[in-house]
C-alpha cells in the first residue's frame, strides 16, 4: 500500500473512529451529523458550522458541540482534519500536480498506474453484472448502431467506431470531424 494511501486510510479511520467511539454518548442532533460527515465529508469540509447545521437540521452550537466531543479543540480543528482527509483523496492528476516536485520521474509511472489499478478494482466491485450483459446483448441483436461524438467525446467515440466496424456489421460509424 502506497504512503498516500495509508494516509487517506489513517486520516479516515481516525476521523471515523472517532465518531465511533463518541456515537453512542451523542445526542440526536450529533448523531445526524456524524452520518452526515460519514457520508459526506468531502461536502462538509467546505460549510461552516452554521451552514452544516443548517442543512443537517442542528443549531450552529450543537456543530461546534460536536466537534469538541470529538475531541477538537473547535469547529476549526475538526475542519482541517476534514481538509487533510479530502486532499489525500485527491485523483492521479491531481496528486501528481501537487507532488510533482517530490517524486522522480521515473516513479510518475508507477504512481498513475497503481491508481489506475485501484479505480478499475473499484469499478470491477461496483458494476452490475447484469446490466453490463443487458447492454452487450442489446447492441448485438441491434439492427443498426450509430457511434456520435462530439468535443472531448470524439476521439473516444472515434476508438468505439472503429472497433465496433471491424467485429459488428450493423455499425455505422461517421469520421467527419466536425458537424456543419
Amino acid at each position: 500500500m502506497e504512503t498516500s494511501e495509508r494516509n487517506i486510510e489513517a486520516n479516515m479511520n481516525e476521523l471515523i473512529g472517532r465518531i465511533e467511539a463518541k456515537y453512542e454518548k451523542m445526542s440526536k442532533g450529533q448523531k445526524r451529523l456524524a452520518e452526515y460527515v460519514k457520508e459526506n465529508y468531502d461536502k462538509a469540509v467546505f460549510l461552516t458550522a452554521a451552514r452544516l447545521g443548517e442543512i443537517v437540521g442542528v443549531s450552529e452550537s450543537t456543530v461546534v458541540r460536536f466537534a469538541t466531543q470529538l475531541g477538537y479543540r473547535g469547529y476549526p480543528e475538526f475542519q482541517n482534519a476534514l481538509e487533510e482527509l479530502v486532499r489525500n483523496k485527491l485523483n492521479s492528476i491531481q496528486r501528481m500536480e501537487v507532488t510533482y516536485g517530490r517524486i522522480t520521474q521515473s516513479e510518475i509511472l508507477e504512481t498513475v498506474l497503481q491508481s489506475d489499478i485501484e479505480k478499475i478494482k473499484m469499478t470491477l466491485s461496483a458494476i452490475d453484472h447484469k446490466a453490463f450483459n443487458w447492454a452487450i446483448d442489446t447492441l448485438l441483436e441491434a439492427k443498426r448502431i450509430y457511434v456520435v461524438g462530439i468535443r472531448s467525446c470524439a476521439p473516444l467515440a472515434s476508438f468505439y467506431g472503429i472497433l465496433s466496424e471491424s467485429c459488428m456489421r450493423q455499425c455505422n460509424y461517421s469520421k467527419y470531424k466536425q458537424f456543419q
